[in-house]
């Protein structure tokens, strides 16, 4: 009783470091995939994800052909119906990446020994 074996230790600690791993490692896997953005005015783009820019203030992506699905409260520079060749969303403008039906392995993760920090 009392004793935290190594299983249970990596359960209960989750360093930001991890938490940015786990970030990366799904920002890797949804590159060319089909996503949709939502942003804080309530707009939401539907587009291919490109790229992401990962920062200690934020989270900002970029879409390629990307097409707005839901118009918010905003006016937008594009027209709902008009394709977007590239639209980049700042980390302040950023709410959530949607990326339906993908499934991410942790089989497939780093793990904590193969990074050395047993």
């Amino acid at each position: 009783m009392g004793k935290i074996t190594e299983s249970a230790e990596e359960d209960v600690t989750s360093s930001p470091s991890s938490l940015g791993e786990a970030l990366l490692f799904a920002t890797v896997c949804i590159v060319g995939l089909p996503v949709e953005v939502h942003v804080k005015d309530g707009s939401v783009y539907s587009g291919i994800f490109h790229t992401a820019s990962v920062v200690d203030k934020g989270y900002g992506v970029a879409l390629k052909k990307a097409r707005m699905i839901r118009k918010g409260t905003c006016n937008a520079n594009e027209p709902n119906e008009d394709l977007i060749e590239t639209l980049v969303v700042l980390p302040e403008d950023l709410v959530q990446v949607v990326a339906k039906g993908i499934m991410l392995s942790s089989s497939a993760a780093p793990s904590a020994a193969s990074r050395g920090n047993e």
